[in-house]
């Protein structure tokens, strides 16, 4: 079986029976964003730099006019240059044989379980970070969405416009938290729109969202994070904010790389196509086993025009 070196010295034997059990989990009532946003891209290095299209070279106006006896007119595909350089990132959790934990758990499938969850929750966040930037273009809520004067979809077509008007694209992606989308059914704007309807729940209202504001696809976020630290009190917090949703143009899955749109997560591909290695190691001085979940992936911006916050006057 094929074995890396780890930093102490010791084999790490891949296990991508375990790499499965990492990718298959998916815990009840959390709901990630990042992939949509950021769809998985491969890179053949660890660094260097990439060329992306960018959206003025897409719109700019050119003569097609032929004159007779002459020849085409000529222009050029404007890239812009981005560096990248993915650091790997992981964690390692060991099981040590003579500690007296209850051997009824599964430690091997809790392990991959465990490190899913906090590599899934790391990226998350960067995730968050980027899209919901307080440097960000942000157009106002007309009133809280939870208030009897918000108007939710209003501000969404006056977001899309503003957006449209600064780049010149459309966005094909609405970005929101569990909160802002919980507010949607109860707001009369909203349940305006589905006359006569006696029973109007949520997913009904979040699907038939993108048809009403014009937008491809309505991604959310319910991730939670806990920010106390190990022994204290608990510190809960959503990932994405309550406070604002966001308007994107985003990459679909498959797309070239170069493709312009906000940003993608990019793996590198020669060390391990999916984007996580799980690893396991024993240590026999102290008789314990190490499981390892790393992975060679980075988010990276390729045009941070390409989104916009739009306030939802919540709290």
């Amino acid at each position: 079986m094929s074995v890396v070196i780890t930093a102490s010295g010791g084999l790490a034997t891949p296990r991508p029976d375990l790499a499965d059990a990492y990718r298959e989990y998916n815990p009840a009532g959390v709901k990630l964003a990042y992939p949509e946003i950021f769809p998985a891209a491969q890179v053949p290095l660890q660094y260097g730099e990439m060329e992306v299209e960018t959206v003025d070279s897409y719109l700019a106006e050119d003569d097609l006019d032929r004159n007779p006896g002459g020849s085409y007119n000529r222009i050029d595909i404007e890239l812009s240059k981005k560096q990248y350089a993915i650091r790997e990132k992981g964690l390692e959790i060991p099981f040590n044989y003579g500690d007296g934990r209850v051997l009824t758990y599964d430690w091997e499938q809790g392990a991959a379980r465990r490190l899913r969850m906090k590599h899934d929750l790391y990226y998350e966040g960067v995730a968050s970070g980027i899209v919901f930037a307080s440097t960000a273009t942000t157009t106002s809520a007309t009133a809280a969405w939870t208030a009897s004067g918000g108007k939710p979809l209003t501000d969404l077509q006056t977001g899309i416009e503003a957006f449209y008007a600064r780049t010149g694209m459309l966005p094909n992606a609405l970005i929101m938290g569990r909160k802002a989308a919980a507010a949607l059914p109860l707001n009369a704007e909203v349940t305006g729109r589905f006359p006569g309807a006696t029973m109007l729940g949520q997913q009904a209202v979040l699907e038939s969202i993108a048809t009403l504001v014009g937008i491809d696809k309505v991604i959310i976020g319910t991730a939670v994070k806990n920010s106390g630290t190990k022994g204290n009190a608990k510190s809960l917090g959503a990932v994405f904010p309550v406070t604002h949703v966001a308007l994107a143009l985003v990459a679909n899955e498959g797309d070239p790389v170069e493709t312009a749109c906000l940003g993608r997560a990019l793996v590198w591909s020669e060390d391990g196509a999916n984007d996580v290695i799980i690893e396991n190691y024993y240590v026999e001085a102290t008789r314990t086993e190490v499981y390892r979940g790393r992975n060679q992936k980075l988010i990276n911006t390729w045009d941070t025009t390409l989104v916009q916050r739009v306030a939802t006057g919540l709290t």
